[in-house]
């Protein structure tokens, strides 16, 4: 199963096709996340820049 929200509404999937394409999508936009160190470092430099 996969969860999606968008807009205010969310859907369940369960459809084994369209949860692998989720899995697929989630891992692609994983892959392009910073690291957890550098996430909050950048989190920090912006605040300290307001």
């Amino acid at each position: 199963m996969a969860y999606i929200e968008a807009a205010g509404q969310g859907n369940l999937i369960q459809d084994a096709r369209s949860v692998a394409d989720c899995a697929i999508r989630y891992e692609s936009l994983r892959g392009h996340a910073l690291p957890v160190k550098a996430s909050r470092q950048l989190i920090e430099s912006v605040l300290e820049e307001r």
